[in-house]
C-alpha cells in the first residue's frame, strides 16, 4: 500500500471571460491498494481564493 498527499486540480477554460474568477482547491490524500489496483481518496482539507484570468502570452513561456 502506498500513501501520497497532492492537491486536486482545477482547471479553466481556454476562452473563459477575464478577471478575478473564485475557486476552491482540496488537498488530498490517495491511498493505492495494492491487490484489487484501486485508489481510495480522501480530502484532506479545503479552501476557496480566488485567481486572476488574464490574456495568455506564448512570449512569457
Amino acid at each position: 500500500m502506498r500513501n501520497n498527499r497532492g492537491f486536486d486540480k482545477m482547471y479553466l477554460a481556454y476562452d473563459a471571460l477575464l478577471g478575478w474568477r473564485r475557486v476552491t482547491l482540496k488537498c488530498v490524500k490517495v491511498t493505492m491498494l495494492e491487490h484489487p489496483r484501486r485508489r481510495v481518496i480522501e480530502v484532506v482539507s479545503r479552501s476557496d481564493t480566488y485567481v486572476f484570468v488574464r490574456r495568455f502570452e506564448p512570449g512569457k513561456f
